[in-house]
């Protein structure tokens, strides 16, 4: 791999947002890393992050949700530094492992990198350096072919408690998804209990393809090596590392998420898919 400092951010003062433009090398992006300095500067502080394709958000995700998905990876993390993957570091293969990374002569569109940064902060610093790999794409114009990784977002209210289903509506438009994860408010998990998220159903095409409980889909990705973390619910279809358990929804007909709790909640949901650059 290619290690570079990326250009520096237009600007880094606190309550306000810092963008810097991604070079279009002959080269695909596989990894930033935020660099943090300053008085009082860290992910904790980065209220909104967005890859932007010319005018349009691609990926985004807050400070505090970046660290949790990667907490989960088992990605380390300190204060000092914020890892940005695009790829899928503990995958099977080459290719399952590099696909998610952007082709940066493909695009049409320029590519910009966006952080938001809280009012909180004190006299914050703070730079990116990326990790580069050769091209995955073939002849120019081609940027359709290629999938690349993005973060959906999208908050549900959910007030049917006990056995009733609430849907959490997501088109994902032909995408393929990795894993999704939900963000709960109500009461925690424990070693031996449920969280107030207790279950996750997702149906394709009127079958089940994910159901377990909270707690036996902790025990499930704790044997392989994953962190459950606090107030979150995961539905891993790459549990394993092997992207072929990645679930396809471009023959999806029908595709349902359904949770279930035990008090009314407000859920934020992350999903986690490979997608061409223009769709989602």
């Amino acid at each position: 791999m290619i290690l570079n400092r990326l250009p520096e951010f237009n600007q880094v003062s606190a309550g306000r947002s810092s963008q810097l433009r991604i070079p279009p090398y002959a080269l695909t992006l596989k990894a930033m890393e935020l660099r943090f300095g300053g008085t009082s500067m860290n992910a904790g502080l980065i209220t909104e992050m967005r890859l932007k394709l010319g005018t349009s958000t691609r990926w985004s995700a807050t400070g505090a949700q970046l660290l949790m998905m990667n907490a989960y990876k088992s990605i380390p993390i300190d204060s000092l530094h914020l890892p940005v993957d695009f790829s899928e570091r503990d995958a099977r293969n080459i290719f399952a492992e590099e696909m998610g990374g952007w082709d940066l002569d493909q695009r049409k569109d320029p590519l910009y990198f966006e952080v938001d940064i809280a009012s909180t902060a004190v006299a914050p610093t703070m730079y990116a350096n990326a990790w580069f790999t050769p091209p995955q794409s073939g002849d120019k114009g081609k940027e359709q072919g290629q999938l690349v990784q993005k973060y959906v977002r999208a908050t549900y209210q959910a007030n049917a408690t006990g056995n009733t289903r609430n849907q959490l509506p997501f088109d994902p438009k032909g995408s393929i998804i990795k894993r999704a994860f939900f963000t709960y408010t109500g009461t925690d998990f424990t070693p031996s209990a449920d969280g107030n998220l207790n279950k996750l159903e997702v149906k394709k095409n009127g079958g089940i393809v994910w159901e377990p409980t909270c707690l036996d889909a902790r025990a499930s990705q704790t044997r392989y090596e994953k962190v459950p973390q606090s107030k979150v619910y995961v539905v891993d279809f790459m549990l394993d590392n092997n992207l072929s358990g990645a679930l396809k929804t471009a023959d999806a007909a029908a595709l349902e998420f359904n949770a279930f709790i035990t008090a009314a909640d407000q859920i934020t949901a992350i999903y986690d898919v490979l997608d061409k650059p223009y769709n989602l």
